[in-house]
C-alpha cells in the first residue's frame, strides 16, 4: 500500500467515524438536501485518480491523488478514495462483473451538485442504502447559505439531510457540539415590505 495512503487511513478521525457510525447522535437537524433529491442512484460511477491499486483477493481497489468519482450530476473528490466491490455472475453474459458496493473518501472530501455543496473530512457512500455519510467539520452550502456540523448523513432517496452537532466519542470541539447555519433573507424596501 502507497506510504502516505496507509498514514492518512490510520489518522484518528477514522475511528471516529467508525464509532459515529453507530448510529448513536447528539443532536439532529433535518436538512432539505434539494440538490440530491432527483440524484439518479442507477447511474453507473466513474473514477479517475493519479494512482490506482486493486486488491483483487479482498475485492477492493484504492485511488489516491486528486480522485474524482461521478454519479450522474454528483461529484465527490478526495486525496483518497477506498471502494468495495462484490463479484456477481452477469444475466448476459455469464461472466463475474464487479458492482460497487462501498465508497469511502478522506482528505478534503467534497461533495458536489449543480445546486449544493458539501465538504468535510470522510465520506461514506453505502451504495446499496443510497446514504451518503459526510464526517468532520462538516460545511453545506446552498448558494449564500450554509450549515456547519460534525456529520451529515443524505438519503439519496429521498433527497434529505440530517445533520449532527456532535460525533460519538468526540471531544466536542466542532462548534460544542451544536449545528449553526447562517441564511440569506429576501430584501425589503424601504417600507419594510418584501420585495
Amino acid at each position: 500500500m502507497h506510504s502516505g495512503l496507509k498514514h492518512y487511513m490510520s489518522l484518528p478521525f477514522f475511528k471516529t467515524a467508525a464509532l459515529s457510525l453507530c448510529g448513536i447522535a447528539f443532536i439532529l437537524t433535518p436538512l432539505s438536501a434539494q440538490g440530491f433529491r432527483h440524484h439518479d442512484t442507477n447511474a453507473p460511477i466513474d473514477i479517475d485518480a493519479d494512482h490506482n491499486e486493486v486488491l483483487y483477493n479482498d475485492n477492493r481497489a484504492i485511488y489516491s491523488g486528486h480522485v474524482r468519482a461521478r454519479q450522474a450530476d454528483m461529484t465527490i473528490t478526495a486525496a483518497y478514495v477506498r471502494i468495495a466491490y462484490t463479484m456477481p455472475q452477469s444475466k448476459k453474459t455469464g461472466e463475474a462483473s464487479p458492482q460497487m458496493q462501498r465508497l469511502d473518501a478522506s482528505g478534503g472530501v467534497t461533495i458536489q451538485t449543480p445546486d449544493e455543496m458539501a465538504k468535510g473530512e470522510i465520506a461514506i457512500y453505502d451504495v446499496p442504502k443510497r446514504l451518503v455519510t459526510l464526517i468532520g467539520h462538516v460545511e453545506m452550502v446552498r448558494g449564500d447559505s450554509v450549515v456547519h456540523g460534525a456529520r451529515l448523513i443524505i438519503d439519496l432517496n429521498t433527497g434529505k439531510g440530517t445533520m449532527d452537532g456532535s460525533l460519538v466519542g468526540s471531544d466536542s470541539s466542532q462548534g460544542k457540539g451544536r449545528v449553526t447555519g447562517h441564511f440569506v433573507v429576501p430584501p425589503s424596501n424601504q417600507n419594510g415590505q418584501k420585495q
